[in-house]
């Protein structure tokens, strides 16, 4: 990455491989096969129509004036043009009577008003040229007469060069200059600053056989997504001088689509850097009979709390979609006994589980409800864990199961609420992808649900030698474990601000500190393992659109992340 650039705030340029996109753009050159540009090569100018019969009129005479001066200029070079109609309520024989005669036999009309999208009708058009140079001509614009000697120039000067890009100049509706527009950033910024090679844009035909139509999922951004794929494998060319006049006006797509536009280039941008990214190894479904429909919650307690015990209860008892209450007594026998006198009392149809060694740590119960669950497959596909002052929202169960079903996660992730007694509840942590789990924690435990075929698969347990960050460190296993995880836009949970693990004064520091050594070395070691691209994946597969723009704690915790896998793929390197 060239040293002037700082840091793009945009998540996916900030945290994707846009050092690749660099490297592979300086790394391009014509493929040793690629033919020269022949002399006497011919240009193909190709419009798609819409509705701007007027301006029409005046784009139809400037390429007549191109038409004369080629021919006065260069007598052995060929000119045509391929109308795409994309308009249905306009007959193709009314668009033609609008050309100059002059220029009709150089004239072909394509019927594409049915063709579903701008990128299909153009790539009809294009199949229906014949010259060796295809140039993109908006029915609305205006194309500079001296256009194809100049390209004629530079093709010369650059034989193997197959794509040319001008600079313009904007017109008023009435056709007034407004400005003469330059290049303002060199092409290896494109994939960040936006199209910086379009109007007017020549491609010789071969490069669409090489590289591939234009692809219609990006429709009204198709130029740009075609250029940046064509600009991995092989230079483009910028030239200075203006050949293109670009008018401005209310029904231009660039302002009555601005907000569609922006969204399309940045779906780009995802797409793209996702090419740079080796694809995740395919992974084997953990689908069980009848698929995860029904959860299990485990709700760890000591006994002391009960009247949150039997919010939380209810709140998992309630779900519409079944879902079973399974309350880990930690504690003695007769502990046990009482908290399951309780339940059947309180919480009729509540699991009642005993981890009955109350000197071991806080992992020992949340273990004995996920060995509960491995033990019972067929009636618990996936399982919770719920604190017993905490509470799920409703459809808490049907979307966690729904994103397992319908998207094949392992792991569902979501957002919570977090509540100071008696106070109202507010938005505690928001999701940010799952890699950034080696940069830290995210995920409240009440938050999250894990398919028990995943936990089976990867071994995945609670640690139970430690006394802090043991929630943590199941999400890394699993993490490391090749888990997909599946962010959930959506709250289903709420934690109440009483624990230890809420306040940042611990009552034992020093085991905080020393878990929070292990577990950071734990992170460096997946990261080594799992490799930066699994990073990269991670990043360019989630929606930051669905969540508000990043804080810098959680910028922060995505850079910490991002060195851990960078040193990592170092480490591997060396």
């Amino acid at each position: 990455m060239p040293d002037d650039l700082c840091p793009n705030p945009d998540p996916y340029l900030r945290f994707g491989p846009l050092d690749r996109f660099y490297q592979r753009f300086s790394a391009a050159a014509p493929a040793a096969a690629t033919p020269a540009t022949r002399s006497d090569a011919g240009f193909s100018i190709v419009t798609p129509f819409f509705r701007h019969l007027g301006f029409f009129e005046d784009c139809a005479r400037s390429v007549a004036e191109l038409v004369a001066h080629t021919e006065a200029r260069a007598p052995g070079v060929a000119v045509e043009w391929v109308i795409a109609n994309d308009d249905p309520d306009i007959a193709d024989a009314a668009l033609l009577e609008r050309v100059p005669p002059a220029i009709r036999d150089r004239v072909t009309v394509v019927p594409t008003g049915k063709a579903g999208s701008i990128s299909t009708g153009l790539n009809l058009a294009i199949e229906r040229s014949r010259l060796d140079w295809v140039l993109f001509l908006d029915c609305d614009d205006l194309i500079r007469r001296e256009a194809v000697e100049v390209l004629r120039h530079y093709a010369a000067r650059f034989p193997k060069c197959r794509y040319i890009s001008s600079s313009m100049v904007d017109i008023a509706e009435d056709g007034r200059v407004i400005r003469f527009r330059r290049h303002d950033a060199p092409p290896q910024r494109m994939l960040e600053q936006g199209m910086l090679a379009g109007h007017l844009k020549a491609v010789r035909r071969d490069a669409f056989a090489d590289h591939g139509p234009l692809d219609a999922r990006f429709d009204g951004c198709q130029d740009f997504e075609f250029v940046l794929r064509m600009m991995l494998d092989e230079p483009i060319l910028i030239v200075p001088e203006p050949l293109y006049f670009y008018r401005w006006h209310g029904g231009t797509q660039s302002l009555s689509r601005h907000i569609r536009q922006m969204e399309t280039h940045r779906r780009i941008q995802r797409h793209v850097l996702r090419r740079l990214v080796q694809p995740a190894p395919a992974a084997q479904p953990r689908a069980v009979a009848g698929e995860p429909l029904r959860g299990m919650a485990v709700v760890r307690t000591r006994g002391t709390r009960l009247d949150l015990l039997r919010e939380t209860v209810r709140s998992i008892a309630e779900q519409p979609l079944p879902m079973t209450p399974a309350v880990v007594v930690h504690g003695d026998e007769a502990l046990a006994a009482r908290v399951r006198a309780w339940c059947d009392d309180a919480a009729p149809g509540t699991l009642c589980l005993a981890a009955s060694q109350p000197g071991r740590r806080r992992g020992y119960p949340a273990n004995v409800g996920i060995e509960h669950a491995l033990a019972h497959p067929d009636r618990f596909g996936y399982v919770m864990f719920v604190d017993d002052d905490d509470i799920l929202y409703p459809l808490a169960a049907e979307r966690m199961a729904g994103a397992m079903v319908h998207g094949g996660a392992d792991v569902v992730y979501a957002v919570g609420n977090k509540r100071v007694p008696w106070q109202p509840a507010e938005e505690a942590y928001h999701p940010l992808p799952a890699a950034t789990l080696l940069g830290g924690n995210f995920i409240p435990i009440n938050t999250y649900a894990v398919r028990t075929a995943a936990l089976a698969a990867t071994g995945a347990r609670f640690d139970e030698t430690l006394e802090y960050l043991e929630d943590w460190d199941l999400l890394i296993q699993l993490l490391g474990g090749d888990a997909r995880f599946h962010m959930l836009p959506e709250t289903v949970s709420e934690f109440r601000m009483f624990g230890d693990g809420n306040t940042t004064v611990r009552r034992m520091p020093e085991l905080f500190d020393a878990a929070d050594r292990r577990l950071r070395t734990r992170c460096a070691q997946t990261a080594a393992r799992m490799g930066i691209d699994a990073f990269h994946r991670s990043v360019l597969d989630f929606d930051f659109a669905a969540r508000p723009p990043l804080a810098p704690t959680e910028i922060g915790m995505m850079i910490d992340a991002q060195a851990r896998f960078t040193e990592g793929q170092d480490t591997i390197a060396a």
